[in-house]
């Protein structure tokens, strides 16, 4: 950054723009800017060995506190973010919307800061500082140390439908408006307003979903976004035939039920995965639906192999797989070991 300055004799007076060094310094850790007289190259070091006046400086529009320091004889400014932090005063969340107030705790002048409230994914729930994918949303500007926010249902993005739950930590961005640089906190909750977070709805949108608010063990706001498949479709008969097996469903929902699909569990650390499947058709009732599952067909080729299991799906042109849970009216436990693929292995219901 070149400062201009003025020449009068051997006296040179330079004015420094805290706004500007602003601009272009870490929104969130210390920077350290040192000076150079660039008369010719290399350049040299601005330096002192007399006492300089030395106090800290803190510009209304900006969200550090500025010092000099002297390493070495070397003039250093340093700037350090102000220790900012933002709490959940209010919080309510229902099938159409998340909202609440948020309280910063460093004073701000009224009008000339803003925030955004962001929901980032860790991808795996141990790894509490690591974060994927992100969504912003805007608050507006902060007033009295406060913003309200609304967050509709409906807007949280679908792309964090990864895993089955996945875990969303909310991170409340500050910003001065003129010059921008995002201070990340994260929003905290006091014993006060803790016993309003815990709760979960289903959600219209994105389709079969749900979402479960939380405090963590660090008494912060998080949420567990999922999929929400379990208990649409029930098996209401299973026979176990000679060369078949039939089986007949039923759905809490309107669907058009193509296929049956099973699918491999394949272990991938302490969960599991599906990489390989095999379908059959569905024959459509009014209320029910149907299917003939061969013994012979079932599971035969490349993609069997010794203790493995298979988990079963209906298969529809306008949802995602979605499970077969079993009623209370069948008993598996009648159901023995049968012979499939040509007699290569045994397989059972369970």
């Amino acid at each position: 950054m070149n400062i201009p300055f003025e020449q009068d004799g051997e006296t040179f007076t330079a004015v420094i723009s805290v706004t500007e060094i602003a601009k272009l310094s870490m929104p969130d850790q210390e920077t350290r800017w040192k000076f150079k007289v660039n008369a010719s190259h290399p350049y040299s070091n601005l330096s002192t060995d007399g006492p300089i006046t030395n106090k800290p400086v803190q510009s209304d529009e900006s969200l550090y506190r500025y010092h000099f320091e002297f390493p070495e004889g070397i003039l250093t400014l340093v700037n350090t973010p102000l220790e900012t932090s933002t709490h959940l005063e209010n919080f309510s969340m229902n099938e159409k919307e998340i909202s609440g107030t948020i309280s910063i705790s460093t004073p701000l002048l009224d009008g000339l800061f803003e925030a955004r409230l962001l929901l980032k994914r860790r991808p795996t729930a141990q790894f509490y500082l690591f974060h994927e994918q992100y969504q912003a949303f805007d608050l507006g500007v902060i007033i009295n140390n406060r913003v309200p926010f609304s967050i509709p249902t409906m807007k949280i993005s679908s792309d964090f439908l990864v895993d089955n739950s996945n875990v969303l930590d909310v991170i409340i961005d500050i910003s001065p408006i003129k010059i921008g640089k995002r201070l990340p906190t994260y929003l905290s909750i006091g014993p006060d307003v803790k016993h309003l977070v815990p709760k979960k709805i289903s959600l219209d949108l994105p389709l079969l979903t749900s979402l479960e608010s939380y405090v963590t063990g660090s008494n912060r706001l998080s949420f567990y976004f999922g999929k929400d498949y379990q208990d649409i479709i029930t098996l209401t008969q299973l026979h176990d035939k000679e060369t078949e097996v039939f089986c007949q469903f039923k759905s809490k929902i309107k669907i058009s039920p193509s296929q049956i699909v099973a699918k491999r569990r394949d272990r991938k650390a302490k969960a599991f995965e599906y990489n390989l499947e095999q379908t059959w058709p569905v024959k459509k009732g009014l209320t029910k639906s149907t299917a003939s599952i061969s013994k012979q067909d079932f599971l035969s080729g490349p993609v069997n192999k010794p203790d493995t299991t298979w988990d079963f799906f209906v298969r529809s042109d306008d949802f995602p797989d979605l499970p077969i849970a079993i009623s209370d009216t069948i008993d598996l436990s009648s159901f023995e070991y049968f012979d499939i693929a040509s007699a290569q292995f045994k397989s059972k219901t369970h």
